[in-house]
């Protein structure tokens, strides 16, 4: 078993709780990571018995481009379609930050992280 992790992917999105923000696209960050026995496909070198980073790269961004007001909404809905994906992904990890938050105040990122075992 070995770990697979995609760190910092910036996509692009309409989120966010107010209808204000819905209507501004934002800068979102995605960094996942899961468990997956690519030992097979690491033996002989084929890509069809292991992840395909570009599948997880659309997997966000198809679930990005759907606007949300809950980040929360889409760290589930990444994480779950990844499992569905790849059923033998083990311990997915999904991490979702928005470094432009609109509140009115100085406010770096926020980020919201889901977990399936």
């Amino acid at each position: 078993m070995g770990k697979i992790a995609l760190e910092k992917i910036e996509l692009y999105g309409n989120h966010g709780a107010y209808e204000s923000e819905r209507k501004i696209r934002q800068k979102f960050v995605v960094s996942l990571s899961f468990e997956y026995d690519f030992e097979s496909a690491a033996k002989d070198d084929d890509l069809t018995k292991t992840v395909n980073y570009e599948e997880v790269v659309a997997i966000c961004k198809d679930i990005l481009a759907i606007p949300r007001r809950l980040l929360e909404t889409l760290v589930v809905s990444i994480a779950e379609k990844i499992r569905d994906n790849y059923p033998n992904a083990a311990n997915i990890s999904v991490t979702l930050s928005k470094p432009q938050v609109q509140m009115g105040i100085k406010l770096e990122t926020v980020k919201v992280s889901y977990h399936i075992a």
